[in-house]
Formats: structure tokens, sequence, C-alpha cells
């Protein structure tokens, strides 16, 4: 069974809004890095989305969820559907300090789009939370159990997370710069996201866009060093989902690329090694991470709805940031935008502890979606 993406929903350091998010890449605009006093004991610094509401992350969960149903043309998540949230999760009846209501998810999602007869789900897989949660709804809806699936998530930036990235030493004090030589680490990102999967008998039925197809779904936990990206996973779940996508290779790889030193080497190393046996030359890569930061289990999001307009608009977007790339043998590194007849996209997602995964999205011929 056809599982097809018929809803995305965004708000990035660009604003709400899909389109924003895309324009924004197209033309490597660059949001501020800015301090947010008063969210920790010292200021967080990051690249932030000036919203009105409290919690903040809960504010822009709103926007993009009430976007992802607009852009699927439902007026709410219907009956029977399956939820997932991704996310960090509160400890067991400990309800999180003033400090941490921006970094911690309260379970189940109260929200008036939401029916009480929703399946609800917490995910936590670190920085591929939401790419696993695609993955998992893949799964749930080629097996009958429900014909739609929303998954939601955001980031807020607070000053756990910050912490926690400084500890592992994986935070630039400038701005990040993925695939650049000069590159020093990642900048933690503001936004939230939401996709709209359905069974592709139940979109055509009610009219919503049928040409997006999730293809291929690929995750894995292989922890070695619970902070470094392995080549070898990198590999194996690209390679993984090609094939189940029944491709040789993708037009476009839309890589999770954060910034840092040793995480983009090794994203390299693995992309490099897929194309030699594969046969790939010139593949274009980019990461929208250099533009907006890192937003960590929502940080699928941006990289999915990239990936979708790329299949539409037939455009491979640049890495804002990126002047002097590492050099490579069989893949193109992309520093501003470039035309690419796209019918594939592979979308890369990483996150510590050996959380990784890859999805494969496909554009369907008119023949097929009508």
């Amino acid at each position: 069974m056809s599982v097809l993406i018929t809803g995305t929903g965004l708000v990035t350091p660009y604003g709400p809004g899909t389109r924003r998010f895309w324009d924004g890449l197209l033309g490597n605009a660059l949001p501020p890095v800015r301090d947010r006093p008063g969210t920790a004991p010292f200021p967080v610094r990051g690249i932030s989305y000036e919203i009105e509401g409290s919690p903040r992350r809960l504010a822009m969960l709103d926007l993009a969820l009430r976007e992802a149903l607009a852009d699927a043309r439902l007026p709410s998540v219907p009956d029977g559907a399956l939820v997932i949230r991704v996310g960090q999760g509160p400890e067991p009846g400990r309800p999180p300090d003033d400090h941490a209501a921006e970094m911690l998810d309260a379970w189940p999602w109260e929200h008036p789009l939401i029916p009480a007869s929703c399946e609800q789900v917490h995910l936590s897989h670190a920085c591929a939370s939401g790419a696993v949660a695609a993955g998992l709804a893949r799964d749930w809806l080629s097996g009958g159990l429900a014909e739609v699936a929303v998954i939601a998530g955001a980031s807020a930036l607070n000053g756990y997370e910050l912490l926690g990235m400084h500890v592992s030493r994986a935070l630039t004090a400038s701005r990040p710069q993925p695939f650049d030589r000069a590159r020093s680490g990642i900048a933690l990102g503001d936004g939230a996201g939401a996709l709209v999967l359905e069974a592709a008998g139940h979109a055509a039925r009610r009219g919503a866009a049928t040409d997006i197809d999730l293809a291929g779904a690929v995750s894995r936990v292989a922890a070695g060093d619970a902070s470094s990206t392995d080549p070898e996973v990198v590999t194996d779940c690209a390679l993984r989902a090609v094939r189940e996508a029944g491709l040789t290779a993708p037009p476009y790889v839309h890589a999770h690329a954060t910034g840092t030193v040793q995480g983009d080497e090794a994203e390299i190393a693995g992309l490099e090694r897929l194309a030699e046996r594969m046969g790939w030359d010139g593949v274009p890569v980019s990461s929208h991470k250099g533009a907006i930061g890192h937003l960590m289990h929502a940080s699928a999001f941006p990289a999915v709805t990239a990936g979708v307009y790329a299949l539409r608009e037939r455009l491979a977007p640049g890495t804002p940031g990126l002047a002097d790339p590492e050099p490579t043998r069989r893949l193109r590194l992309l520093g501003g935008a470039a035309p690419c007849d796209a019918t594939s996209v592979l979308v890369d997602s990483f996150g510590f502890a050996g959380n990784s995964a890859a999805l494969v999205l496909t554009r369907r011929r008119e023949s097929e979606h009508g």
C-alpha cells in the first residue's frame, strides 16, 4: 500500500509557513543569531523566531499543525488517526520546572483539532525522531491500522539543550556552516513542524494531493560512540531506504549536516561510499541547518519539507553559509540552488546514541495520481 505525504506545516526562524522556509533557502537568507534572556540562568544563544504565546513551543506547534491540516485539506485530525508527537518527555509524575517548560512535552497532547478517538504516541529518538516517526506512521498505515497519521514536534531555545550541546562540545561560537571546511559546530534553532500522511486510496477518495509518496523509510539504533555519527550506519540506512523505494540513485540528497566537524565528515564519507557502490556521479547534496539552525527532535520536518518542494519545483536548494565546501568525489555539495529534475529525494537524519534514519520521497507521475 502506498503511503503519501498530503500535508506539511512549518514554523522556522524565517517565520511561519513552508513557503517562507523554502523561499529563504532558495535565497540563501540567514536569519540572525540572537540571545534569548530569561530562558535559563544564562542567555540562550541561537537562531530564534519571535512568537507570542507561552509555552513558545506549543504556540509554534499549533501553527505548524494547522498549516499541515490546511495543506492536506482536512478541517481537523480525523477520528481514529494515529498522532505521533516527537520530543523530550517529562519524568513520569514530576512536572517540569520553569526552565524545563520550553523543552519538555506534556502527554497526551490536548488540542482542539485532535479528537479523543485518536491513537496518540510519544516518540523520542534524539535528532532522528521525526524521521523515525515517519517510518512508524508508514508501517501503521500500510498495515491498515489507520488511514491517516499526523506527526508533529517542536524545538524552542532553552538552557537545558544548550548546556547539553555545550558539554558535548557540539556548539559553534558563530554561525553553523554545514559541509564547509571552516565549520565549527551547530547552532540551536526555534521551530516546529507537522506532517500528514495518508493511505493513497483514502487521499484519492477525498481529493487530497496524491503526488508525494513516502516510498522508503528505514531507521536503526546502532550506538557505538554515543555522540558521533558512524559512516557505515549512514551508508546502511540510505542504502536500505533507496532499495526499499525500488531505486538505484536519487537525483537529490537532503542531508542531516549540522555543521559539526565529525558529523558532516562522517555523513560525506557514508554517502560517498554509497555513491561508489551504486554508481552515483555528481548527486547534489545540501542542508538547511546553516540557515535555521538545528531543531533537534523536530529537525526532520524542514528536511522533509525541503524534499517535497524540491520534487514539486524541480530545484535543489543550496546550503546557506557554505562558502568553502569539503572536497568530494561523487557528491556535489551545493552552495546555492540548482535546477534538479528530481523524481526522488533521499533525506538523512541522525542523532546521538546511534539513532539514525533515512527516508526516500518520490513524486508520482501524472498518470498515477490524476
